[in-house]
């Protein structure tokens, strides 16, 4: 249930990401800036979206791992929380 949140989180920021890029495109931009930000804004949703793509596999890995016997304390499921949580607040 917590990848629904963090996808929830990224799907508000792309929001207010675009938000921002339709407000500013009718705010009087010069079209080099228009391009840049749309530039931008493209990449940001790619990146996005990549970020889902790994949490996702993290979490897939985490859980394989827990079927395969691993405890919370071994350094493989302290590592792949770790970077859970870096991809997260990413």
């Amino acid at each position: 249930m917590p990848y629904v949140v963090v996808v929830h989180r990224r799907h508000e920021q792309e929001y207010y990401a675009t938000t921002l890029f339709q407000h500013s495109c009718s705010a009087g931009i010069t079209s080099e800036q228009r391009a840049k930000f749309k530039k931008q804004h493209s990449e940001y949703v790619e990146a996005t979206g990549k970020l889902d793509d790994q949490l996702l596999k993290l979490k897939i890995q985490r859980e394989s791992l827990k079927e395969g016997g691993a405890k919370h304390e071994d350094a493989i499921m302290k590592e792949n929380a770790r970077l859970q949580v870096g991809i997260s607040f990413a």
